[in-house]
């Protein structure tokens, strides 16, 4: 089911109705914590996107935050949750750690962004099989050892990722990853080391800022990789690490 429009108190009555709704799909103007708690009554949800709206709207009493995704504890059945909007969405964690459930239930998850605390409550999710964060906190080897932690992921999507050197590492308990993509991402020869021992990647999709051509020379491609995209943009890239990866490419 796809509601389009303002969700006012009369939509929001009809759409309690819908008892054995299974799928959810929202696009409409900023949500509140009212309208989670009629979502909430949706026992049999097992899907739950939103998409295209403003979730935060900070100084009015019209907002979503943690409050309200806490109204979603009646959700027993829920595996994708999509709240993966533009704006100032962020669900910082206590919310989430108000859903003990999720750690069974949930395996697709897809945030806006969120912050140190929201990752604590993301790395119990150990059925999680796909996780795509919009922004991402700096990744410290505390947040990445958070992050390995959902060694059942098969599909990972950072945006504006600064790891540090010792927090690559910990990606290669991600056994499991099948896609990968890596938005405005500072990536050097630690990173591409640890990219490279990934044994089930089969899709790897890079935006990097900057190009180290060392770097790619001892770059070696996964051996299920079937999908390889890279995106310059505006990075500092030589000719002659375009030359070097394409090279490696065609090998």
């Amino acid at each position: 089911f796809l509601c389009r429009g303002n969700l006012t108190p009369a939509v929001m009555k009809d759409l309690e109705q819908l008892r054995h709704l299974k799928k959810l799909g929202v696009s409409t103007p900023p949500l509140t914590n009212d309208t989670m708690k009629s979502v909430a009554k949706l026992s049999k949800l097992e899907e739950l996107e939103i998409w295209g709206v403003q979730l935060f709207n900070k100084g009015t009493e019209e907002v979503l935050n943690d409050e309200g995704i806490k109204a979603l504890a009646p959700l027993k059945h829920l595996r994708v949750l999509d709240l993966n909007t533009p704006g100032t969405n962020e669900v910082v964690g206590t919310g989430l750690k108000a859903l003990p459930h999720l750690r069974e239930s949930l395996q697709e998850l897809a945030l806006g962004s969120t912050t140190a605390a929201g990752l604590e409550a993301i790395a119990e999710m150990k059925n999680l099989r796909k996780f795509d964060l919009g922004i991402s906190p700096p990744f410290g080897e505390t947040e990445c050892k958070l992050l390995a932690r959902l060694t059942k992921l098969q599909s990972l999507s950072l945006r504006f990722v600064n790891m540090s050197d010792r927090g690559w590492r910990h990606l290669e308990s991600l056994q499991n990853l099948e896609e990968l993509e890596l938005r405005d991402a500072e990536i050097g020869a630690v990173g591409l080391e640890h990219i490279q021992r990934l044994p089930k990647l089969k899709t790897l999709q890079l935006h990097c800022r900057e190009i180290d051509v060392a770097s790619w020379k001892r770059f070696v491609l996964p051996p299920g990789l079937q999908t390889f995209e890279i995106h310059f943009g505006r990075s500092k890239v030589s000719a002659k690490s375009v030359e070097t990866l394409i090279q490696k490419v065609a090998r």
